[in-house]
């Protein structure tokens, strides 16, 4: 079974940030890194392709942020059967708070899309901070209102009528969503069509199927690189 990879603190040697640094790219959180040399307050959590997010991280940590790779979040009904309720890539949060009046980290999970690396705030951590930064509430508000946009998104594609226009919508919200201060028009490699089939709700052969319709249309167009939309006012209009 594929295992977590390490465990780490951010801040390198020396007091020198990461060259990827999350916090720093999208301007938030600042006050969980001390512009001097030290100690940052975020933990670096590293899980390999296809792992699952260890259930433990639900109990320890209120919220990670992306730094590389990309993460599916699920949640498990009372029969233990995975709905995917959101796809995060970097830069984007990743809520690991459990909620419910239970607390039950049974009920949540999660798996990598491909290796990931993700920077994780304890509870206590994002409190602290929070009491002696005043903007700190408002970059948590910020990432978490991103997040809500894209699980908006996802629903709303879910709720289409058919597989072709579930998957048209899926890959439109992945595209404008998944790394939410980067807008592209394409779709990573690493998403797998098992993984758009979860996202969707639906079966992996029609999601083939859905994939293949869109392309022969001119709408998408499929390569070693993922998959990238030709045409995304025709997309849209599916």
């Amino acid at each position: 079974m594929l295992q977590l990879i390490s465990e780490e603190l951010i801040r390198r040697p020396g007091g020198s940030l990461c060259p990827d640094c999350p916090v720093t790219r999208v301007g938030v959180l600042a006050h969980m890194i001390p512009p001097q040399a030290g100690t940052c307050a975020l933990r670096s959590l590293a899980v390999r392709a296809r792992a699952p997010l260890p259930s433990r991280w639900f109990k320890e940590y209120g919220l990670g942020i992306v730094r590389r790779g990309i993460v599916l979040r699920q949640r498990f009904d009372s029969h233990g059967r995975a709905i995917a309720v959101d796809a995060v890539g970097a830069g984007g949060l990743v809520s690991l708070a459990l909620s419910g009046a239970a607390g039950d980290e049974s009920s949540v999970g999660g798996y990598a899309i491909n290796d990931v690396l993700l920077c994780a705030a304890s509870a206590d951590g994002m409190r602290s901070a929070m009491e002696a930064d005043s903007e700190t509430p408002k970059d948590v508000v910020r990432l978490q209102s991103q997040a809500l946009e894209r699980m908006e998104r996802l629903v709303d594609a879910r709720g289409r009528m058919t597989v072709v226009e579930r998957v048209a919508a899926t890959l439109l919200a992945l595209a404008d969503t998944l790394s939410p201060f980067r807008k592209t028009d394409a779709v990573s490699a690493d998403f797998q069509q098992s993984d758009l089939a979860a996202l969707v709700s639906a079966r992996q052969e029609s999601v083939c199927r859905a994939l293949c319709a869109l392309e022969r249309r001119g709408l998408i167009a499929r390569g070693g690189d993922g998959i990238r939309i030709v045409d995304r006012h025709r997309l849209e209009a599916v």
